[in-house]
């Protein structure tokens, strides 16, 4: 009797894995919950997706730069002269790069061919902004470069932080442009990722 026990025992643990292999395998619910959103880009027209350019690349240019200047004031005490001097030819770089692409995109914006009277309204609004921008840049060139020099990185740390404040200002004055601009073009800018750098359009 206890062997056929047995037997019937081994049988029915040989025979079960078969059947869990032979049930239908059932899909896991909510599979997409808690998934991140892929981003869907825009239907825009051609001038739309222009203006949209335009102002998109200056404003990660200038994250860039604001990003550069906040950076000043991290561990200014403790860092190294030689880090902070590279910290604000890391400024200095990103300020010229700013500025060059402030040229290019106010270009790039004022071809665009708009006819809506709120949208051509937006136009010239964001190009008095982009003028504007000038002279926080111009200031971020003449304050910063002597300070990149070798043997200024004392400089940096007593003077960097107090004098970058403005020049943020002024970028933050930009940023908030960009709101009613994105509104009367009907247009959305991509959220910046890394100020280290510009984000990419499609």
């Amino acid at each position: 009797m206890t062997r056929a026990l047995i037997a019937a025992a081994v049988l029915a643990m040989l025979w079960t894995p078969r059947l869990h292999a032979q049930a239908p395998t059932q899909p896991p619910k909510n599979s997409g919950a808690g998934l991140p959103q892929v981003y869907k880009p825009e239907q825009l027209s051609p001038v739309q997706k222009q203006a949209r350019d335009a102002v998109s690349t200056l404003r990660d240019s200038v994250a860039a730069a604001g990003g550069a200047l906040a950076g000043l004031g991290a561990d200014a005490q403790t860092s190294s002269l030689r880090v902070l001097e590279s910290r604000a030819a890391t400024v200095v770089d990103r300020c010229a790069a700013a500025e060059r692409q402030r040229a290019h995109s106010i270009t790039q914006l004022s071809t665009a061919v708009l006819t809506e009277p709120g949208e051509i309204k937006a136009q010239k609004d964001m190009l008095k902004q982009m003028s504007m921008l000038t002279k926080p840049l111009d200031q971020c060139l003449s304050t910063f470069q002597p300070m990149a020099q070798l043997g200024k990185g004392q400089e940096v740390r007593d003077y960097g932080p107090s004098r970058a404040k403005p020049i943020l200002a002024a970028f933050q004055h930009f940023d908030q442009s960009l709101k009613p601009f994105a509104t009367a073009m009907q247009i959305q800018f991509r959220p910046i990722i890394n100020s280290a750098g510009p984000s990419p359009l499609d």
